[in-house]
């Protein structure tokens, strides 16, 4: 293996000192208006956008995949119901969306923030009471005010948006819907087109240590894309019998309808954060390598003792 120390690593060492550097001066929110409420999701979907199975596509079949995973993008009440029946039992919904987000009359929406950093720089612990106070707050107002997004900046912002009145009926957060459905929930901290930070990456570890057997894994974020495609190649990294390499599984899951992760280096603002995530999945790739099914170091401490 090659030493991560080698001139081939240091351009994306370099990288991720800089997405670190970022992401310490960054102020969480938006601005002194706040996060805007917006729909995230268009009605009328039988499955949620970019749903897409780790094994074969979107057309493929959940009953011979090998690994029990997919992905997409947010869904609302309706499209988890279609999950819930498309998708081989038992399921658990793996949430990764650090902003705060909700169901407002089984509507999916969320509080953005330009480049979708609302919550940028809070705790996990910060962000669940964030999103607890949002939901809490909606579920009291007659009526709400709720923006659809219809274009966006090259910097992250609102381009172009029109607001809609709505009466608000029912308010849910992700874990109540999932759970009025007897669907496992597991919820990450996920900052929109960065890394996962270490503890989050040991939830899921540890997660997928310990689910009960033939559980089927649903990973999504907002747009199905960056996120959710990172932890679909984290998973198969981990499930890896025949030591297939991190460029031929992210290339699997780019063909199976995710983002190419690593074979497309993006432009400007993203560009230190894609290099950032390209230097992590590297390291989780060799972690994962000596840690089959994530055994028997967690990420966080095989890291501390291989620098």
């Amino acid at each position: 293996m090659t030493p991560l120390c080698s001139a081939r690593f240091l351009p994306r060492l370099l990288a991720c000192a800089l997405f670190l550097a970022i992401l310490g001066a960054a102020k969480p929110g938006p601005g002194a208006d706040g996060p805007v409420l917006i729909y995230d999701y268009p009605p009328g979907q039988a499955l949620p956008i970019h749903f897409r199975l780790a094994d074969g596509g979107p057309k493929g079949d959940p009953a011979s995949a090998k690994l029990r995973l997919s992905g997409s993008s947010e869904f609302d009440a309706a499209g988890l119901d279609n999950l819930a029946r498309t998708l081989p039992g038992p399921l658990t919904i793996v949430d990764l969306r650090q902003e705060s987000h909700g169901f407002l009359n089984d509507r999916p929406v969320s509080w953005f923030a330009p480049k979708d950093e609302a919550n940028m720089g809070k705790t996990p612990e910060e962000a669940a009471r964030d999103e607890a106070q949002r939901l809490a707050a909606l579920s009291k107002a007659g009526t709400a005010a709720v923006t659809v997004i219809e274009a966006k900046s090259k910097s992250g912002g609102i381009k172009k948006a029109r607001t809609l009145r709505v009466d608000v009926v029912g308010v849910a957060s992700e874990a109540q819907l999932t759970a009025a459905r007897a669907v496992g929930y597991l919820r990450l901290f996920v900052t929109d087109d960065m890394a996962p930070d270490a503890a989050q990456v040991d939830r899921f570890v540890e997660y997928c240590r310990s689910m009960a057997p033939n559980t089927w894994l649903h990973v999504h974020c907002h747009a199905g894309d960056g996120r959710t495609t990172t932890f679909m190649v984290l998973y198969a990294l981990l499930h890896n019998p025949a030591g297939r390499s991190l460029e031929e599984i992210a290339a699997d899951q780019a063909a199976a309808g995710g983002v190419d992760l690593i074979g497309q280096p993006r432009k400007g603002w993203k560009k230190p954060l894609y290099m950032a995530r390209v230097a992590f999945l590297e390291r989780f790739a060799a972690y994962a390598a000596a840690n089959p099914g994530g055994a028997p170091m967690t990420f966080s401490a095989w890291t501390a003792t291989h620098k």
